[in-house]
């Protein structure tokens, strides 16, 4: 359909965002899908992130595509390189590469409202080569832990060690091993990179400036038991996933009320657990935070706590004075000053985790950019996702996208998935460019501050988080104030009336896919019953078209829907030879149409074991040999010819002849005979091969099945029982 609205969609990032996205849009037939970044390889943080210990502190089953679960995790908590191996094998499984450019940088984005597309200026990393690239729809996928936070110390570069930071690991994992190592931080990348390595290290000194909370985590493996059950019982991973979906909305997302009992019963617990394995009780002091759980992102580890008493460990909670050529010199008490020598000091400080900066290019709209809009409200969206001002523009975990209690999977997952709704809005609406009316989204969000302010992410001045901008007495841009399961109803489904659309004039909306097949289900049941009772072509034809129409709809619901016209080649078209089945034009596997030999009637390779009376076609005219064959995608291979079975004689009446020329059966009318009684009128040609058939089998033992009913089929033509013979006479 030459003017249907088929957007260009492009995506910022090729992480966890970008190859859902190829998924989705490749599975609604968008296939101008293009994903750039600026590295050389897919995965995100995943790929940067390749530090010692470097995992996931989320389940690995919950951090997975919900369309693509693994049975194959090792563990239950899956570390940064099979994470890692799986974003790579599922691009790989379902044929995503193709939509992704990699050493691309987008150096800047640009609205363009006379043409409603935005237009990417692009560079290659490799040849610096400039070049622009125009989408319709701008996905933002950068995500939030893409640059490196270096910590803001005097003399930090005139160190003369090696100087590391966890976001860029330019170094063998056994690097460290046998130096004097210091680790700077003491969060969720850092509290990984010293169990790994503490052990090996000659001494560690770890630089705290504010403790975290520390959960216990058990991480076993999985057995191969356990992985085949997840690969072969059906369910188990699904039942396992919404498991863990429940625990985090039901038994962790409650004590992120301040003042809750759940949260008085989390610190107890915690505060006991601490008391159980930290014997020292002023080392305990350092590591105790004084704010609530949860307030900062919270650490399941698995050993840090023994670590941190190993005698080679040290933990330090002086503040940093500067940096000198071969150590690292603190202040205590504000007046005195240690100094201690390192090999290599590694910077375990996190990311830039500022939203109003995702992605880090100028996103510009109408004279401004989106930094700019966000100077003086703040990061705002509508709906996580949509920002007011910058039309047909989606970001993917930007502001308060966060839960804090589940997997960020699900979270892209359901903006994704927002964000594919609103494209099958838009092409069934004839919207050309959509955006978040600005009271709404004013009214949104200080909703969703008001309601921030009730959790413990805002609670303590002692938790310096970086949930919270403006030192930590800003509004909170970062997390989402309710749990999963509401931030999934909320992004399931686009309620119009909430945005500004501008529409396609004259735009002529498709037939949707249920109106579709409901009328190809009574048209072609109808002509089925037709095809069958008299044996018209002309009906079976019909039938078969709908018929297909019908799968397509019920199979093919978002390509249907692509289409105001069902003019499709029919099924079962006899007249033309070899043909494409019309499957061709849903994306499926061609099926092939097999050339008729003179003087038969031919047949119809039938991708689907289905039976000829549920399929709408006449059962003369099946290729039972080839019936139940799956096509393999030669759309042009000559497939040998083979000549009919028996047709099945049912309720009494004999089928129609396979091998009677079609010019001769058009002629045949309707010269029946009566059975005695009264019963059902059989054509003289059916009669004269039931009679004829038995004699000849019986004359002839010798003869199959076969030889005896061509020889019928011949004697048929100067038979005097033949209505054409006897007009002749």
């Amino acid at each position: 359909m030459s003017n249907y609205y088929r957007p260009r969609v492009a995506c910022i990032g090729v992480g966890i965002t970008g190859i859902d996205a190829a998924y989705r849009l490749k599975h609604e037939d968008i296939t101008s899908f293009r994903a750039f970044d600026f590295a050389e390889q897919l995965g995100g943080t995943w790929r940067d992130n390749t530090y010692p210990g470097a995992a996931c502190d989320v389940a690995s089953h919950a951090y997975s595509y919900s369309w693509d679960l693994n049975p194959d995790w090792s563990q239950a908590y899956a570390g940064s390189t099979e994470i890692w191996a799986y974003l790579d094998s599922v691009c790989t499984r379902h044929h995503l590469h193709q939509y992704f450019q990699f050493s691309t940088e987008v150096t800047a984005a640009q609205w363009d409202p006379q043409r409603y597309c935005w237009t990417l200026f692009l560079t290659d990393r490799k040849t610096g080569t400039a070049s622009t690239y125009e989408a319709d729809i701008l996905l933002s996928g950068a995500g939030g832990l893409v640059f490196p936070s270096w910590p803001k110390i005097s003399g930090l570069r005139e160190f003369g060690g090696t100087l590391l930071h966890s976001a860029r690991w330019n170094k063998p994992k056994d690097f460290t091993d046998g130096q004097h190592v210091a680790v700077i931080g003491t969060g969720a990348s850092a509290v990984q990179i010293i169990q790994a390595v503490a052990p090996k290290a000659k001494s560690l000194t770890i630089y705290q400036r504010t403790p975290a909370w520390v959960l216990p985590k058990r991480n076993p493996k999985f057995s191969a038991l356990a992985k085949f059950i997840f690969r072969y019982v059906p369910g188990a991973m699904r039942i396992l996933r919404n498991l863990l979906f429940l625990i985090g909305d039901f038994a962790v997302f409650p004590m992120m009320t301040r003042g809750s009992a759940a949260q008085w019963v989390v610190r107890q617990y915690l505060l006991s657990w601490y008391k159980r394995q930290v014997k020292d009780d002023t080392l305990r002091a350092k590591i105790t935070p004084d704010y609530d759980v949860g307030c900062k992102r919270m650490l399941p580890t698995e050993r840090y706590l023994d670590t941190i008493q190993m005698p080679h460990v040290d933990l330090v909670t002086d503040p940093i004075e500067h940096f000198e050529k071969d150590g690292i010199v603190t202040r205590t008490n504000g007046a005195t000053t240690t100094k201690r020598s390192f090999d290599t000091v590694i910077c375990a400080t996190g990311f830039e985790t500022d939203v109003t900066v995702r992605p880090p290019l100028p996103i510009e709209a109408f004279g401004q950019t989106l930094a700019q809009a966000w100077e003086h409200t703040g990061p705002e969206t509508f709906r996580l996702c949509m920002t007011h001002g910058f039309p047909n523009y989606f970001i993917s975990l930007g502001p308060n996208s966060g839960t804090g209690t589940f997997s960020t999977v699900h979270t892209i997952e359901c903006q994704v998935g927002f964000m594919v709704q609103a494209i099958r809005g838009m092409q069934r609406r004839g919207v050309r460019a959509m955006q978040p009316k600005r009271e709404l989204q004013t009214e949104y969000n200080k909703k969703l501050q008001a309601v921030l302010a009730t959790r413990v992410w805002n609670s303590s001045p002692g938790c310096n988080s970086w949930y919270r901008s403006g030192n930590n007495e800003g509004k909170n841009h970062s997390l989402y104030p309710y749990h999963s399961t509401h931030q999934w109803l909320e992004l399931a489904w686009v309620r119009w009336s909430e945005w500004d659309l501008d529409y396609i004039p004259n735009y002529k909306r498709p037939k949707s896919s249920f109106t579709c097949a409901f009328y190809a289900a009574c048209v072609g049941a109808a002509m089925t019953g037709v095809a069958y009772r008299l044996d018209m072509p002309l009906a079976v034809q019909i039938a078969g078209t709908n018929i297909s129409r019908l799968v397509s709809a019920a199979k093919h619901g978002s390509e249907i829907r692509a289409r105001r016209s069902f003019r499709f080649p029919s099924a079962l078209d006899r007249s033309k030879g070899s043909r494409t089945f019309p499957s061709s034009k849903l994306k499926k596997t061609p099926c092939v149409l097999v050339k008729k030999p003179k003087g038969s009637l031919g047949g119809v390779k039938i991708r689907e074991k289905v039976s000829y009376w549920v399929s709408g076609v006449s059962h003369s005219l099946v290729d039972w040999y080839n019936l139940g064959h799956e096509c393999r995608g030669q759309t042009t291979k000559a497939w040998s010819t083979v000549t009919h079975k028996t047709p099945l004689i049912r309720s009494g009446r004999p089928s129609s002849s396979l091998n009677m020329p079609r010019a001769e059966k058009s002629k045949k009318k309707s010269t029946e005979t009566a059975a005695s009684g009264g019963g059902r009128k059989i054509s003289a040609y059916n009669q004269y091969m039931k009679d004829e058939l038995g004699k000849v089998k019986a004359d002839n033992p010798a003869l199959d099945h076969k030889a005896a009913f061509k020889m019928c089929a011949q004697n048929w033509k100067t038979s005097p029982k033949n209505p054409q013979n006897q007009a002749e006479a």
